[in-house]
C-alpha cells in the first residue's frame, strides 16, 4: 500500500528553532483510524525552511480465512531555500522489519542521492528536465492561490517502490466551503483524485481521497491517536454482473464509464468493451531488452537468487518450459503465502519467502530475467468464484516461442481469458506491484464488471 506514502505533498525536516507549523492529522480509512500524521516545519537562517513528515499507517488485509495486520512507517524529511526550493532530502521507511533509508540534495537541474535496501547501497542520479524546479510542501501549497479555472503545477520527491521519484501534482480549484479553500489534487505517480482543504494561511486542514466503495478522510488532530487500523480487502470491491464467464477461450467484458484498459496480445479494448483471449497472438516482441533489465523493484545481480533463478529453469527445454520451472519454484519458494508485505521487491521477497499475489509475480518477473526470458507484470483484476467474483491481481507474462505466455504463480489454474489487465508494474514505470494495483483498481472500484454473451 505504498500509495498511501504520497497521499501529501513532499515535506521537509530537522528541527532547530520555533515552528512555523507543528500539526497532527489522523486519517479515516473505511471509518476506522489507519493513518497518523505529524508535520512540522521549521524556519532556518537565510530564510529557509526545514521541514519533516512522521508518517504511520496500519491497515488489516483480508483473503477469504486470512488475516494480517501491516503497519508501514515513513520518517520524510526535507530542507528548503529562502524561494521554497528543494536543497536535501531524506526517506526513512519501514515495513515487514525491512528499512529503506534515502539521502541526497538538489544541485540545479539534478538531484544526487544515496538509497540503502536489504544490506545493498548505491548511488543514483535524477536529471531534471527543462522547467523542473522541486519545492517544498509549504511552498506547494502557499502557491494555492483561489483562481478560478486554474491548474496549478507543483514538483517535489516522494519515495514509492525502493526508489526515489519525481512526483508531479496538478491543482485545481474547486471553489470555498466554510472557512477553506477546496482544491483537487492530482499526483501523476498515484493517480487517485484528492481533495484538499486549506485555510486563509494556506495550512492543510484536511484531505479527502475516494477509493471506490471506501474513503480516507485526512482531519487535523490535537496530538497523536491510538490507530485502530482499516480493513482492506482485495475480494468484494468490484461486482460482477451477467453470465459466468467461459473457462477457455475468449471472454468480452463490459466496463464501467471511465475505466481505461490496454489492448495488448491478449485483450483489445473498444469503447467500454474489452475482448479477452485466452492465448496470445504470435508476434514479434518490440524492445527486448526493455523486458530484460534490472528495475528499483526487480533486482537481478544477487548471486543467490541468480544461482537459484538458474537453476530452476534449467538449460534444457525450450523457453515455455523453462518458463514453467520457474512459476513453480517461485510458488514453491515462497512457503508465507500471505499480505504482510506492502510492495515486496524480488530480492525481499527471495530472501523472506514471503508475500501475497504481487510478491509472486515480482519474483517471478526477476527469475524469469536472469534466465534471459523477458517478462512483465501485469495488474487488473481475475474472475475467482472462490472469492465472489472479481479480485485484485498481478501476475507475470513472459515471452517465449514467439508470443507472451501467461504465468500466475500465486493463483493458477485460472485460464488467461477471465482475467482483465488494468495496466503494468514493470517496464520502468517508476512502482511497485502493490502500488500500481492500487492505482489503477480505482477505476473499477465499487462498480461492476459485466460478462457479454
Amino acid at each position: 500500500m505504498r500509495w498511501m506514502l504520497i497521499l501529501l505533498f513532499m515535506v521537509a525536516t530537522l528541527p532547530a528553532a520555533e515552528p512555523i507549523l507543528d500539526q497532527w492529522y489522523v486519517g479515516d480509512l473505511g471509518g476506522q483510524p489507519a493513518i497518523s500524521l505529524h508535520q512540522v516545519s521549521l524556519a532556518e537562517e537565510g530564510g529557509g525552511r526545514s521541514s519533516s513528515v512522521d508518517l504511520e499507517i496500519l491497515i488489516h488485509r483480508k483473503l477469504g480465512n486470512r488475516d494480517v495486520t501491516l503497519g508501514i512507517q515513513e520518517y520524510q524529511r526535507f530542507t528548503e531555500d529562502a524561494a521554497g526550493r528543494l536543497v536535501t532530502f531524506s526517506f526513512d521507511h519501514r515495513e515487514s522489519g525491512d528499512i529503506s533509508l534515502a539521502t541526497g540534495r538538489v544541485s540545479g537541474r539534478r538531484v544526487e542521492g544515496t538509497l540503502s535496501h536489504l544490506g545493498r547501497t548505491s548511488g543514483f542520479i535524477i536529471d531534471l528536465k527543462p522547467g523542473e524546479e522541486l519545492i517544498g510542501d509549504l511552498a506547494a501549497q502557499e502557491l494555492l492561490k483561489p483562481l478560478t479555472d486554474a491548474k496549478i503545477v507543483s514538483r517535489s520527491l516522494a519515495f514509492v517502490a525502493n526508489q526515489v521519484v519525481v512526483a508531479r501534482t496538478t491543482a485545481s480549484y474547486l471553489g470555498r466551503e466554510g472557512t477553506n479553500d477546496q482544491w483537487d489534487l492530482l499526483v501523476d505517480v498515484m493517480p487517485i483524485p484528492m481533495q484538499l482543504h486549506l485555510d486563509n494561511a494556506r495550512r492543510m486542514t484536511g484531505m479527502r481521497m475516494a477509493l471506490g466503495p471506501m474513503v480516507l478522510d485526512l482531519r487535523q488532530s490535537p496530538g497523536p491517536v491510538v490507530l485502530a487500523g482499516a480493513d482492506l480487502s482485495p475480494a468484494g470491491l468490484v461486482a460482477a454482473a451477467g453470465p459466468t464467464p467461459n473457462v477457455t477461450g475468449t471472454n468480452r467484458f463490459r466496463l464501467p464509464v471511465g475505466a481505461q484498459v490496454p489492448s495488448d496480445e491478449f485483450q483489445l479494448f473498444v469503447g467500454t468493451d474489452v475482448t479477452i483471449r485466452g492465448q496470445a497472438a504470435f508476434a514479434p516482441l518490440v524492445d527486448r531488452d526493455s523486458w530484460l533489465g534490472a528495475e528499483a523493484n526487480l533486482e537481478l545481480d544477487d548471486p543467490a537468487m541468480k544461482h537459484w533463478a538458474l537453476t530452476a529453469a534449467g538449460s534444457e527445454g525450450t523457453d515455455d518450459v523453462r518458463a514453467e520451472r520457474l512459476r513453480l519454484a517461485v510458488r514453491s519458494h515462497i512457503k508465507h503465502k500471505d499480505m504482510t508485505v506492502a510492495d515486496g521487491t524480488a530480492l525481499q521477497t527471495f530472501r523472506n519467502q514471503r508475500g501475497d499475489c504481487t510478491e509472486h509475480a515480482t519474483l517471478l518477473c526477476a527469475a524469469l530475467r536472469i534466465a534471459g526470458i523477458p517478462a512483465r507484470i501485469e495488474v487488473g483484476v481475475v474472475y475467482a468464484p472462490g472469492f465472489g467474483g472479481w479480485v485484485g491481481h498481478a501476475w507475470t507474462s513472459a515471452f517465449a516461442e514467439g508470443r507472451w505466455r501467461h504465468l500466475d504463480a500465486a493463483y493458477p489454474g485460472i485460464d488467461r481469458c477471465r482475467y482483465i489487465a488494468l495496466g503494468r508494474a514493470s517496464g520502468n514505470t517508476g512502482g511497485g506491484a502493490s502500488a500500481a494495483l492500487v492505482g489503477i483498481l480505482v477505476g473499477v472500484w465499487g462498480k461492476k464488471i459485466e460478462t457479454l454473451p
